[in-house]
């Protein structure tokens, strides 16, 4: 699913329908994996190293830039959240062709 929205529409709507429908009821549980813990999990451990590269880099108060630093791991969390948003779209709603999302 890496290539969806960097090829035609339809090469997509051709792998959603080769998947199947228990092959698209698969994939909707692994997604569901991938929202929960696996997400939260890189969210968090790299908040929490940016936090530590932070404390024990001697930040000072003035750098205040710094401490924005443990957001950074937020940005490819939104991007991961909006492709899976899109692509577990497509295959709940096949077969209707929601050709925004492919």
């Amino acid at each position: 699913d890496l290539g969806v929205g960097m090829r035609d529409p339809s090469a997509t709507w051709q792998l959603v329908d080769a998947y199947g429908e228990q092959g698209r009821r698969m994939y909707f549980y692994v997604s569901a994996w991938d929202f929960c813990p696996y997400m939260l999990g890189y969210v968090v451990t790299g908040s929490m190293m940016g936090a530590l590269a932070c404390s024990k880099g001697g930040v000072r108060p003035h750098s205040a830039l710094w401490h924005y630093l443990p957001l950074c791991s937020l940005v490819p969390w939104a991007f991961d959240l909006l492709e899976n948003f899109c692509y577990t779209t497509m295959i709940l709603a096949h077969p209707e062709r929601l050709v925004l999302l492919s």
